[in-house]
């Protein structure tokens, strides 16, 4: 688990972090992108990425080696562990907690409490017969996904001309994965696309 020990030799990034947040303490060797705003005091450890339009929330930890963003904003206390990934428009409410290698791939909107364990895929995506991604994935509060579980990016709804046929002159219309409060998708289990649970 991560700590932010003040006894760690960290050293701040000189001109990205803002001067009113003394307690944040910032990692050796860790980037960040434009528009990254602290909402609190935080703890990034060596070598995290927090690339463009990042909000963290107040006293959110974030690990080694851990991508974050674009386009993500975790609320207070969440826990991104090392080498985890949360990217491309993701909103994690208050304390959720993202374990070692565990990929959040947005657009996902998910509520508080929620725990994402080692090698989680929540918004994986094939390309299976030219299957295209297409709408976000919702999560209510307090879910657990266990080790290795994967939860499908929707893929929407063709809608041809004739009202949904799929023939040409239609478009797609975005989808929605819907996981509601306190679910729990055991180890390995897979959340096909557009489902709801």
């Amino acid at each position: 688990p991560l700590s932010c020990d003040s006894s760690r030799d960290v050293r701040a990034v000189e001109e990205s972090v803002p001067r009113t947040l003394p307690a944040s303490q910032i990692g050796v060797g860790v980037r960040l992108g434009r528009n990254v705003r602290f909402e609190g005091p935080v703890c990034i450890r060596d070598g995290a990425v927090l690339k463009d339009d990042v909000t963290l929330g107040g006293e959110c930890e974030i690990g080694e080696f851990v991508v974050l963003g674009p386009h993500v904003r975790l609320g207070p206390r969440c826990r991104v562990e090392t080498f985890a990934a949360v990217h491309d428009d993701v909103v994690l409410g208050e304390g959720c907690h993202v374990l070692e290698r565990a990929i959040l791939h947005g657009p996902i909107r998910a509520g508080s409490g929620n725990h994402f364990h080692q090698f989680s895929m929540i918004g994986g995506h094939s390309a299976h017969l030219n299957a295209a991604r297409s709408g976000h994935i919702s999560i209510g509060n307090r879910c657990v996904f266990e080790i290795g579980a994967v939860v499908l990016a929707p893929r929407g709804r063709d809608e041809g001309a004739a009202g949904g046929s799929g023939g040409e002159g239609g478009g797609r219309r975005p989808g929605v994965t819907s996981i509601g409060d306190d679910v729990f998708v055991h180890m390995r289990a897979e959340v096909s696309h557009d489902c709801v649970l």
